[in-house]
């Protein structure tokens, strides 16, 4: 012990001081050369690896311009006679104009990052531009576009990147040439593996500390004083790990962000719940595995009024643990945006798969706790007093969460049902030893935990649902649309900005409908497809020009230019009382200038439409700011006035399914009203207006896969921990039951081959479902290119009024089919778009992907290929456009799937949820089934253990009976084959037997005759030698006579030892109650001495003889009566306990104890210690023990006392309130 000890404290000292030391080092600030010179060698090392790229590359380039197929790590790009003729990525293409110049290395800056290119010449007119990114950024932000920084060449993102010719920063130089300039923002701390070694080896030291404390806890004598020592401990290591920020102090990491998820201080991070998790995890493991070791525990239950006061306690304690995984995937769900919900997305990152962790956590420590607070409960097995105090219990917790707005429900129901159905088939003590019910405890524990976290998802989600259709009701549709004001801020300055406009607005003899055409075309995206556009014109005195309206300029501002209607951007105005049927109406008012000259003015009218189509604006454009008013499609909603309906969107059917009265009902505006698989909630606002938002109800499939995603990583968890403690059982020397390990492979041959038949089913159809959307995306592709080619011809042999005309048609097509389209033209070039925000935005390049336009030009009919920006991957459908006579390709289609991987993502989710359904529908059948089986097959063993257990040597033994002939009919043939040879072998024995009690019964009696024969020999010898010589008195022969008559009783008693051994009966086993038993004896011997009985158990079940067991009692308390030491007051302590082997008393003395040299012939026959006795009182006892199939031993110290063990196995019953061994330790 003490060597695991010094063990432990050595490797925790060394592991923290290694730790310690790499802190140190990784906080080490770089100074600016070093960092520098980092960068110049990792800049270096990709020159390296692309030019062993472009020295594969420039000998094909002399022969063809076309560079090979993507594939590559690097962009390369090929120019002849400054055109670009060929590409391999069309993520960043670099204008001809800035390669034009010569140049070896040079740094490119473009609006969507830097890049560093590098050139090769090839031949007089041809050259090669190599391109590796240093840096990109994004002008919007979202789950999609971060910023990013090439890490492989820079330490940190704590630098900014300068031209050359910048005043400040450090030159970055390679290969005599500094292409660039490095500023750092702060100092830069090194990257390296030292602060994961720091991280590492602290961990592990922290490890190892709380290990060593908690073996020194386990020693200390007092169980509750450990319990509370290790709380202390736990909360001031935790205060010294949060005072020093570590880990997050060594390495920043999203698992200890708190912009990540924090819900307090202590749970400052997802990092900071999961340890307080582990800590609390592993109070809970000393609670487990001690709990019985509690004295109080025993205390209390001698106090009625203290029994039920911790009766109620435990009861609280059980349904707080039922509720604990719920209250922390509320925690998760209210303080973060980690989603849970496995309906909701497939995908696992770091933070997701840590979220999770932290649930299976927290059910860990909900079944450990619930466990041991059920055992507190049930106590001594005083029944009423268990319902009436759990009882009691759940009014309390009711109680609580209630005043506390806490949602309960679930747990409070879902616990009770878990405490009875443990609590009446007693599987609480099937931790014992592993066996079918080990396993049935365990899978009862984890179907409750997964059904009540698959109801917290559920509930939150639905409720976080219910809470996004309030504040769209509220803020999209009722309010204002924030994200479309900054869009008609930014529209504006793009069309004040416009050259052609400028020119065009204020001439008299031209059209101006082109000016209008323009604006709708090129500035207003396609976001707006949701309202209703006028353009108005004014010249630069407010008058119309050519407009619908005859209303001036000065009449409008008098109009709108007023607080009420004014937004945060200047001249956009948000009208708060629209027309009837119109939600939201805005008026934006642009004046054009030129040379500080005012021009004219535009004005654009928009109005809500009464229908909004399918939005399909590229998730890419959308703002983090912004998102929660974009992902609308699962949303429909209505605007009614009174009970009339003024208009209605979405997939809901207001005329025929919405009822009138619901209007009325006050829930509609506060929680929610669900009926036919919608949800809906209401917003009133101004003109006696409201508005309806509903929603579909998540379907009762995708509700079931939370719990069976659970209940499978569960069920995962109990086969691994049963197969790592059957293996440790197994090394231990310890057997596992035959049935336990029946239904461990039962399991496991259902578990492994439906893990495998689903991930199989799930791969084929994941495989066909893409199919399938292939297929769909080419059909589209091709039907939008056979309407756009004829379109294209004219636009390829027209002039620029056809450019702006095919423009216009390709948005129009692109909004009748619910689609996103991009034109090229045969080098590649974007000739035309209909998400002309996103190349503004330099999310693309406008030149289509290289491999898509090597195979169009091939002659492939469509080309679906995989494209990324930023994080979003999705499919883009390319097709060739051909002249409708010639067949001549004019150019290529592309359109591009930005929802792609989210409809592909949805289908998985369908059938995984279904998988996951069905998976655990058919296990919790074959578990069921398993039993019978396993009961089906160790019933043949069973029955021949009763057979068994009847064969004695003293009764006559039956034959057994089998009638199939199979494996058992072979063993049954072969035992009773056994007994025809045990009854033969019996007679022998019996013969042998009774010859040889018979020696020793003739050797033992002529022994114990010998013995008072010798002093009567001795003195009929001097009565005789006094009547020869006359000397004899009365005295001397009256005590003569004494002698004589003492030595008389002493043979008498002999005899009748004798006797009495030869007259004692058979052992009657039959099933008796201990405690009863011991009682009842303990109350005869009061009167003799200090006496006392003590045990946590109620009730206690054993096979043997009450009579023989009494006696065996009553000697071992008078045997420890007549061992008192002199002057000293004798006290007697008996204390029964269940150990996993039976139940234990233990006879306890504080007398002068058992010399060494007499303890190892004690329980011999007729030997003793007294001046007076048979020395048969413990041999009876141990051959009446034994018989019982018990034991009995003994310990002692020589002047401090003797304690007797007896070891009686259980009678098949359970004892109430009994103990059991920790699940460790099975």
């Amino acid at each position: 012990m003490k060597l695991r000890t010094f063990i432990l404290l050595g490797s925790c000292l060394i592991t923290f001081a290694l730790g310690g030391l790499a802190a140190y080092f990784s906080q080490r600030l770089e100074s600016t050369q070093s960092v520098d010179a980092a960068i110049v060698k990792n800049l270096q090392q990709e020159l390296a690896t692309m030019q062993t790229e472009v020295d594969t590359l420039l000998p094909k380039l002399q022969r063809s311009s076309t560079l090979p197929p993507r594939g590559r790590r690097f962009a390369f790009f090929v120019f002849d006679a400054q055109q670009l003729v060929s590409w391999t990525d069309n993520g960043f293409v670099p204008s001809p104009a800035s390669v034009a110049e010569p140049f070896t290395l040079k740094m490119l800056i473009s609006g969507n990052g830097d890049y560093l290119a590098r050139k090769w010449k090839v031949n007089d007119t041809k050259f090669l531009v190599g391109v590796i990114p240093l840096y990109r950024k994004f002008s919007i932000t979202n789950n999609y576009l971060e910023p990013w920084w090439n890490l492989r060449i820079f330490p940190s993102a704590n630098i900014t990147l300068l031209e050359p010719g910048a005043a400040s920063g450090t030159s970055i130089c390679v290969e005599d040439q500094c292409p660039f300039r490095v500023n750092f923002q702060e100092q830069v701390p090194l990257r390296d593996p030292v602060k994961a070694a720091a991280i590492l080896l602290l961990s592990i030291s922290i490890v190892l500390f709380v290990a060593l404390f908690y073996v020194q806890l386990e020693r200390l004598p007092y169980a509750e004083g450990a319990f509370l020592l290790l709380y202390g401990f736990l909360i001031g290591l935790r205060f010294v790990m949060i005072r020093l920020n570590f880990p997050d102090a060594l390495y920043a990491s999203s698992l200890f962000d708190p912009k990540v998820f924090a819900s307090s201080t202590l749970n400052a991070s997802l990092g900071d719940l999961l340890i307080n998790e582990l800590a609390l995890l592993l109070l809970c493991v000393f609670a487990f595995n001690n709990y019985q070791k509690f004295k109080s525990y025993h205390f209390m239950y001698q106090r009625k009024v203290i029994a039920w006061l911790l009766s109620v306690v435990a009861g609280l304690g059980v349904l707080f643990a039922a509720l604990f995984p719920f209250v922390v995937i509320q925690t998760i769900n209210n303080n973060s945006s980690i989603v849970i919900d496995i309906s909701q997305s497939l995908q696992f990152d770091r933070l997701r798969s840590m979220a999770t962790l932290a649930v299976l956590l927290a059910g860990a420590c909900s079944f450990l706790f619930g466990h041991t607070f059920l055992r507190l409960l049930i106590g001594d097995g005083n029944r009423l007093r268990v319902l009436g105090a759990f009882t009691l219990s759940a009014s309390i917790f009711a109680l609580i969460n209630s005043s506390t707005e806490q949602p309960y429900l679930s747990s409070l129901v879902l616990g009770t049902c878990y405490f009875l159905i443990v609590y009446v088939l007693k599987l609480y003590v099937s931790l014992r030893r592993l066996g079918f019910a080990t396993f049935s405890y365990l899978f009862i524990s984890i179907f409750f935990l997964s059904a009540n976290g698959a109801y917290a998802i559920h509930y939150f989600t639905r409720q976080e649902k219910i809470a996004s259709q309030f504040k769209f009701a509220e803020n999209f549709l009722v309010d204002r649309d924030y994200f479309g004001e900054y869009l008609l801020r930014e529209t504006a300055l793009k069309i004040a900005d416009d050259a052609f406009i400028q020119s065009r607005i204020n001439v008299p003899f031209l059209s101006r409908d082109i000016v209008r055409q323009k604006i709708r075309q090129v500035f207003l995206p396609s976001y707006f497809n949701k309202y209703d556009v006028e353009i108005f014109l004014f010249n630069s005195r407010g008058e119309p020009l050519d407009n619908q309206s005859a209303s001036t300029l000065s009449q409008v501002i008098g109009i709108y230019d007023q607080d009420a209607f004014r937004t945060d951007y200047d001249r956009v105005y948000f009208v708060t009382s629209p027309a009837k049927d119109v939600t939201q109406k805005y008026l934006v008012l642009v004046p054009i200038k030129r040379a500080n000259s005012l021009l004219g003015h535009v004005m654009l009218d928009l109005s809500l439409k009464k229908l909004i189509p399918d939005n399909v604006y590229p998730e890419l454009l959308v703002d983090n700011r912004t998102q929660q008013f974009y992902h609308t499609q699962d949303i429909s909603y209505a605007v009614f006035s009174d009970t009339t309906i003024l208009f209605s969107s979405g997939k809901f059917n207001y005329d025929a399914a919405f009822y009138r009265d619901w209007l009325g009902n006050p829930d509609l505006y506060r929680k929610s009203i669900s009926a036919d698989g919608f949800t809906h909630v209401a917003q009133e606002y101004q003109n006696n207006r409201l508005a309806v938002v509903s929603s579909q109800q998540q379907p009762v499939m995708l509700t079931l896969a939370n719990f069976s995603f659970l209940l499978v990583l569960g069920l995962v968890i109990i086969l691994l921990l049963l197969l790592s403690l059957g293996i440790a059982n197994y090394v231990q020397g310890e057997k596992i039951y035959f049935s336990a390990r029946i239904q461990l492979l039962l399991n496991m041959a259902f578990f492994l081959p439906l893990i495998l038949v689903s991930v199989s089913t799930l791969n084929l159809t994941n495989r066909s479902t893409q199919n399938q959307l292939m297929e769909e995306y080419q059909e589209r592709a091709e039907t939008v290119s056979s309407q756009l080619s004829a379109q294209l011809d004219r636009y390829v042999n027209g002039n620029s009024e056809n450019a702006s005309t095919f423009g216009q048609q390709l948005r129009e097509l692109a909004q009748l089919t619910n689609l996103d389209a991009n034109v090229f033209n045969t080098k590649g070039e974007l000739l035309a778009t209909s998400q002309e925000l996103i190349f503004e935005n330099n999310l693309m390049s406008r030149y289509i992907n290289a491999d898509a336009l090597r195979k169009i030009k091939e002659g492939n009919r469509v080309v679906i290929e995989t494209e990324r920006v930023g994080k979003l991957e999705y499919f883009v459908s390319y097709a060739p456009l051909k002249a409708p006579l010639s067949g001549k390709l004019i150019g290529i289609l592309g359109i591009p799937f930005f929802q792609s991987a989210s409809s592909l993502e949805r289908v998985q989710i369908n059938l995984v949820a279904n998988i996951l359904n069905i998976f655990s529908l058919i296990f919790i059948v074959l578990v069921m089934l398993s039993y019978f089986v396993s009961r089906w097959l160790t019933f043949p063993l069973k029955f021949i253990t009763q057979s068994l257990q009847r064969t004695s040597l003293t009764k006559t033994n039956q034959p057994l009976t089998w009638k199939a002939d199979d494996e058992i009919g072979l063993m049954v043939k072969e035992y009773n084959q056994m007994l025809f040879k045990l009854s033969e072998s019996k007679a022998e024995l019996e013969q042998t037997q009774r010859e040889t009690a018979w020696r020793e019964i003739a050797q033992q009696v002529a022994h114990e005759i010998k013995n008072p024969l010798t002093p009567m020999k001795l003195t009929l010898q001097q009565l005789e030698r006094g009547i020869g010589s006359g000397t004899n008195t009365p005295e001397k022969t009256g005590k003569a006579v004494s002698t004589l008559l003492t030595q008389v009783d002493t043979l008498n008693d002999i005899a009748s030892s004798f006797s009495t051994f030869a007259k004692m009966p058979q052992p009657v086993i039959q099933r008796l109650e201990l405690v009863s038993l011991v009682r009842r004896t303990v109350v005869l011997h009061h009167s003799s001495g200090d006496v006392q009985f003590e045990t946590p158990l109620r009730e206690a079940y054993v096979q043997g003889d009450e009579q023989l067991l009494g006696r065996t009692f009553s000697n071992l308390i008078l045997n420890a009566f007549q061992a008192a030491r002199p002057g000293y007051s004798l006290q007697v302590r008996i204390n029964l306990t269940q150990t996993p082997e039976g139940y234990q008393l233990a006879f306890q003395d504080n007398g002068k104890g058992i010399a060494p040299t007499v303890a190892e012939r004690i329980f011999l026959s007729h030997f003793t210690t007294k001046k007076s006795g048979s020395g048969l009182g413990l041999a009876i006892a141990k051959q009446a023990i034994e018989h019982m199939r018990g034991k009995i031993w003994f310990e002692t110290k020589v002047g401090e006392g003797t304690t007797f063990f007896i070891l009686l196995p259980p009678s098949g019953g359970i004892a109430q309130g009994e103990t059991e061994k920790s699940l460790p330790a099975v």
